[in-house]
């Protein structure tokens, strides 16, 4: 297995061409990214973050002040109760229980980019990879979607497509996915996990 977060543009399609020149046929690259579009979102607290961290050279000053810049602009918003205000509030909540790490990993890399599902499949396509799947349990379980979204999404002709239209619905910002040597002949029946 080769394990790969993508952050950048430019280093994604050599990612993936490393990947299949180092996959064995039975092997799984298992590649992370910052999901689109509910990282758009993220990216604007990120902008805060980097704007408060700018000239800090320790990590440790650098999550401090970048925590600091995003509470004071949530604290003082023009108006807290916009929906700009409530989100602010809620990133600042959210990344105190974020560690210093996780906060320079997450938002305050110097290349931390987003990537639909369909930009990902298709440049590992390219390489020679092909999508098996996603690797964490589905986020919005069947039961919850109503019956008019079942509907819509049974109407989408594609589990990419599928997945792209639940990102959209549930905000997600992060994704995890499998990828193997096309024409392995690995893929599951539409519809059904990857066996882990």
């Amino acid at each position: 297995a080769v394990r790969v977060p993508l952050l950048n543009t430019s280093l994604t399609d050599c990612v993936f061409e490393v990947c299949r020149e180092r996959l064995s046929p039975e092997g799984v690259a298992f590649v992370s990214t910052n999901a689109l579009p509910g990282w758009r979102f993220r990216r604007l607290v990120r902008d805060i973050l980097l704007a408060g961290a700018a000239g800090a050279r320790e990590p440790r000053e650098r999550t401090r002040l970048a925590r600091e810049r995003l509470a004071l602009v949530a604290a003082n918003v023009f108006d807290p109760e916009s929906p700009w205000g409530r989100y602010l509030a809620e990133r600042v909540t959210e990344l105190q229980e974020e560690s210093d790490a996780d906060l320079l990993h997450d938002y305050l890399e110097v290349e931390n980019e987003a990537f639909s599902l369909r930009d990902v499949v298709d440049r590992a396509g390219k390489a020679g990879l092909e999508y098996l799947g996603d690797a964490q349990a589905p986020f919005v379980p069947e039961e919850t979607l109503t019956p008019a979204m079942q509907s819509a999404l049974e109407a989408v002709p594609g589990e990419v497509e599928r997945e792209e239209l639940l990102d959209a619905l549930r905000e997600r910002t992060f994704r995890q996915s499998l990828f193997v040597l096309a024409g392995q002949g690995r893929r599951p029946p539409e519809g059904q996990r990857p066996p882990l």
